[in-house]
């Protein structure tokens, strides 16, 4: 193992024997570091994606992705990319969706073993008897960072509804087709951390690009990096553009740094509680929010839990509420109160709360550091 920090950006280049292959696959390179800079550094205040791509580090790890994994359709570029924009940004928690033979499930994860923290959430609800035996034969430093689903879609946002768990990263690699990818968009940006990014594979086929179109132009908080869709023109409406960076074959999404509200009705679902009445609503503002009016659906539901279910109970209550420029950024919103229903021999309650921003004087979105919380008691 040799080092050369100062011509090649901190990267430690691996000199080792590879690790013996499972039978019939091409062997697993040993689990060491592979870039020591620090890339904090890119993405404050916010991912800069082109300072990083220059980094003095990239070449030679873009060099080292090269013909590794062996598995994977993704480019060295794009293999690079990822590596480094989980080095800079340590996530908490990395999504992936479409594990395949797990080779950028692999970058990812020695990004993360780098990292010293964080987890890659991946699934493939065709993998179950492909990926399980892939991660077995890595290094348990390596494979524990890694928890494998054999979900579909739905099953992982079903799944984040009962846990409640934000991410930092997620990758779209799953079904192309239009209707998927949306899916996967509308639904990972629903759970993501402000400032997060999403990584969108294969931008040349149509599904895909246009998904990320159409999301874009609905979503207009969150922004393509890169650059990549000003090439787009009515005019040669069918040639799609390429990636975010030159070879990548990403389209890379940035979240806007709170929840922005507009001129659509944006949904919120809380985690289920106990308590029996519903009083008011709870945000929390990012500071220069524009003049307008706030209004907010809310639904109480009540479910029962055990032995004679009856029917479950909604209520529902609306409001609006005028907010000026100096509002204070903790907002109490009172509602007119509603109770929930008993409902078989144990009732839990969730609310789903809808918000409509109506801005005065132009368009500018109302900006919410986290997601509206009901205020309740007993």
């Amino acid at each position: 193992m040799s080092t050369d920090a100062g011509d090649r950006g901190g990267v430690v280049e691996d000199a080792s024997a590879p690790a013996s292959a499972a039978p019939g696959r091409p062997p697993l390179r040993p689990l060491q570091p592979l870039l020591q800079a620090d890339l904090r550094a890119y993405v404050a205040p916010e991912l800069r994606l082109h300072e990083l791509v220059a980094a003095p580090s990239f070449d030679a790890v873009k060099a080292y992705f090269t013909d590794y994994p062996h598995v994977g359709l993704s480019t060295p570029t794009g293999r690079a990319l990822m590596f480094h924009i989980v080095r800079a940004m340590q996530p908490e928690l990395v999504i992936e969706v479409g594990t395949y033979h797990g080779g950028m499930t692999e970058i990812i994860a020695r990004a993360l073993w780098e990292n010293g923290a964080g987890r890659i959430v991946t699934i493939d609800p065709f993998g179950g008897d492909r990926v399980p035996p892939i991660l077995a034969r890595w290094p348990d430093a390596l494979s524990s960072l890694v928890s494998y689903a054999k979900f579909n879609s739905m099953d992982l946002y079903m799944d984040f509804e009962q846990v409640r768990r934000p991410f930092d990263i997620g990758f779209i690699d799953g079904n192309h087709a239009y209707e998927f990818v949306y899916y996967d968009l509308i639904s990972l940006a629903k759970w993501i951390r402000p400032g997060g990014v999403i990584l969108a594979d294969d931008p040349y086929q149509p599904g895909v690009f246009w998904a990320v179109k159409h999301f874009l132009e609905r979503h207009p908080g969150w922004r393509e990096l890169g650059g990549a869709l000003q090439a787009w023109r009515p005019s040669d409406p069918f040639h799609c553009t390429g990636g975010s960076v030159a070879d990548s074959n990403f389209l890379i999404l940035a979240a806007p740094p709170g929840i922005e509200l507009g001129d659509r009705a944006v949904s919120f679902e809380t985690p289920q509680f106990r308590e029996r009445t519903l009083t008011g609503l709870e945000l929390h503002l990012t500071p220069g929010n524009p003049r307008g009016i706030l209004h907010a659906m809310v639904f109480l539901r009540s479910f029962g839990v055990g032995a004679g279910v009856d029917r479950p109970d909604q209520k529902m209550v609306t409001t609006k509420t005028m907010l000026d420029t100096d509002v204070s950024r903790r907002l109490l919103i009172p509602l007119e109160p509603m109770s929930a229903a008993e409902v078989g021999t144990t009732t839990v309650q969730s609310a789903e709360i809808v918000l409509y921003w109506q801005c005065d004087d132009s368009k500018r979105p109302l900006s919410l550091e986290g997601p509206p919380r009901p205020v309740v008691t007993d």
